[in-house]
């Protein structure tokens, strides 16, 4: 069923990935002390709940153990000493939920395609020709981020100067292959489970998951289980953006260092990334008297090792809210009771999306934002 948009609203967050929502749900708990860490806005438990806790990584030659990183040994500084492998879509539908549960709306196929200065704050433009005011626009919008460039905000690699979008994929960097995919039981005796182990000699990475409630193997298929898995492409090697299963089961089978043969049943996702860097020129634009913020690979990217985009950009989310919410009740004290629901727009097209939050008009400083 179609939901009406706000016409105006004080918050935009633009982005319905990890990011976007991770600020959005830190927006919707403005009644709590809000730090950089799930567990303070409901998070943690939701996520442990939907992967697999692992003490760490295990780094091997060919199959012979050469170090072992035990996180569990931080149980001093942390109340989760654990690595939790997850992947990112479910990550995304645990955040999905807990919006649905604190009464969001969710709206789809919208896409964002303008932004002007506006007398109340910074007019949003939709494609189906609908528009939203708001006096912050949040980007959360991935790395080809819309709010970025509509924003003419500069985005490039800090050390070569090279900018983002020039020359997407070139044979001539390091890249590495991505895929979600099952694989076929039984597996060698050895492969970990409970762990993410890297094949150094042989360039592949092996991480488990737990199985999707969908979209797995057709019924009649052998058994399976579900894997993350990453292949360095040494450098000078042509790659496919996004490799076929036939493509995919060639270099696990050619980097396979059990001799065991591993048999990939499916794949869910794959997808080639270029190792690169990019960092936005500014964080904060003004527009008239409206505000911009970008966050997560909006604002910045670098390799995928170690998840650190996921991680980085959930911390650059609730901080964000965090602060957007401390500004806005010290400036809204009193009027609290009269802040009306959190409206969520979502934009397949571009994996963006727009999440607003409506309060009382008016005019925010911008002490928080400056660089």
């Amino acid at each position: 069923m179609s939901m009406s948009l706000p016409t105006e609203t004080q918050i935009l967050v633009v982005g319905a990935g990890p990011n976007g929502m991770a600020c959005a749900i830190t927006l919707k708990a403005l009644g709590l002390e809000v730090t950089i860490e799930l567990d303070t806005v409901g998070l943690a438990q939701p996520l442990l709940d939907n992967g697999i806790s692992s003490k760490g990584v295990t780094f091997h030659g060919d199959t012979e153990t050469l170090i072992a990183v035990d996180v569990s040994k931080l149980y001093k500084l942390t109340r989760f000493p654990t690595m939790l492998l997850i992947s990112q879509s479910d990550v995304e539908s645990t955040f999905e939920d807990r919006l649905k549960r604190e009464g969001v709306n969710v709206i789809w196929n919208k896409k964002v395609v303008g932004m002007a200065s506006n007398v109340r704050g910074v007019e949003v433009s939709l494609e189906d020709g609908s528009s939203v005011v708001a006096q912050y626009v949040i980007g959360a919008d991935g790395s080809q981020s819309t709010v970025r460039r509509l924003s003419k905000v500069d985005f490039r690699d800090p050390d070569t100067g090279v900018p983002y979008d020039a020359n997407a994929f070139p044979s001539s960097v390091l890249q590495i292959i991505l895929a979600d995919i099952y694989l076929e039981e039984p597996l060698p005796p050895t492969i970990l489970r409970d762990a993410v182990s890297w094949q150094l000699n042989n360039r592949i990475l092996f991480c488990p998951l737990l199985r999707p409630a969908r979209g797995g193997p057709e019924p009649g298929a052998p058994p399976t289980s579900y894997w993350r898995t990453a292949m360095v492409v040494p450098i000078g090697t042509t790659t496919p953006q996004h490799p076929s299963l036939e493509y995919i089961q060639a270099e696990v089978a050619k980097r396979n260092p059990w001799k065991q043969r591993l048999h990939v049943v499916k794949t869910t996702q794959a997808a080639t990334y270029r190792v690169r860097s990019a960092v936005a020129s500014t964080f904060f634009e003004k527009l008239g008297t409206g505000n911009i913020l970008l966050v997560g690979d909006a604002a910045r990217v670098h390799p995928p090792t170690g998840g650190q985009g996921l991680n980085l950009g959930l911390c650059n989310g609730i901080s964000l809210g965090r602060a957007t919410a401390r500004e806005t009740r010290q400036l809204v004290s009193g009027v609290a009771g009269n802040i009306s629901p959190v409206h969520y727009i979502v934009n397949v097209a571009l994996t963006a999306a727009v999440a607003s939050r409506t309060y009382p008009a008016t005019r925010f400083p911008t002490r928080y934002w400056r660089q």
